[in-house]
């Protein structure tokens, strides 16, 4: 199936009801989208063409560029220079497996959610222990810099300090050379890498900690572009085409466990207004 289509429809509402004038996006052209690259399902490169992407986030981020009359640009990043990327304005957008919570709300806006999972185990195809995360010690766990992982892992094992890596793959990299037996993170992540991993990979099916909820990052005090991209997502999640893009990505992965609401958006889609850290209001 093409990965992208527009329908008459869609096309009917950029020329009749879509302003190419936005505040958030200064490019006419183009919406520039931070995305996380190393992760299938998510986002990651087409098969022998490492210059394109393909996944769930890069679907909606065409959804999205494609709804305010632009085509999106990808710039790889990481969980740990997101913020810093919306920051300082390299990119419009961060749509990267990018959890709503507090902390990160006092940096940047965040609307949504999209998507959300609970915490998961990746081990090797060859692993018999068991199916339990305290079965692990933290030397033996890798997750990436940056993540909310990384406080649920240290409170299911007790306070021990999983390892970091710059990147899942990182992660990947020390499970397959045996320096660690399981990576720990989001299990809809973890599903991606063990699908693309032709059997050498697989997920446990013990699951922990509270659902992470996906949500699109951008910079502070642009109201407009927030609204309008909350009202897509708020007609898009639980959608034949949410479920058609879910199916595509992520085919023989639960939907139920992944799923949300569009009452979940307005839930999490809160705007905090902060005079210092931690002296925020809610607009």
């Amino acid at each position: 199936m093409k990965a992208r289509v527009l329908s008459l429809l869609a096309l009917l509402l950029l020329v009749a009801g879509c302003s190419t004038s936005s505040e958030l996006f200064k490019d006419d052209k183009y919406i520039h989208v931070g995305v996380k690259v190393d992760q299938p399902g998510l986002a990651g490169a087409r098969p022998h063409d490492p210059t394109t992407y393909q996944g769930f986030e890069i679907q909606l981020a065409w959804r999205i560029a494609e709804h305010f009359g632009r085509e999106p640009v990808f710039y790889p990043i990481t969980s740990a220079n997101r913020e810093i990327f919306l920051q300082d304005g390299r990119v419009d957008l961060v749509i990267a497996s990018y959890s709503i919570t507090t902390p990160r709300r006092e940096k940047v806006d965040m609307v949504g959610p999209y998507l959300r999972s609970q915490s998961g185990v990746l081990v090797r195809n060859d692993y018999s222990g068991p199916d339990q995360v305290g079965a692990f010690t933290g030397a033996e766990v890798c997750t990436a810099d940056g993540t909310t992982s990384i406080e649920l892992i240290k409170k299911e094992l007790n306070g021990q300090e999983p390892q970091t890596a710059p990147s899942f793959q990182s992660c990947l990299d020390k499970l397959r050379d045996r320096d660690v037996n399981a990576v720990m993170t989001d299990k809809l992540i973890l599903e991606g890498f063990a699908a693309s991993s032709s059997g050498e990979f697989r997920v446990l099916e013990r699951v922990f900690g509270q659902n992470g909820y996906y949500g699109i990052g951008m910079r502070k005090g642009h109201p407009a572009e927030f609204e309008e991209i909350k009202k897509l997502l708020k007609s898009y999640v639980g959608s034949a085409e949410w479920k058609r893009d879910f199916d595509t990505y992520f085919g023989g992965v639960n939907q139920d466990d992944h799923t949300v609401d569009p009452s979940n958006i307005d839930e999490k889609s809160i705007v905090l207004v902060c005079e210092a850290p931690g002296q925020c209001t809610e607009r």
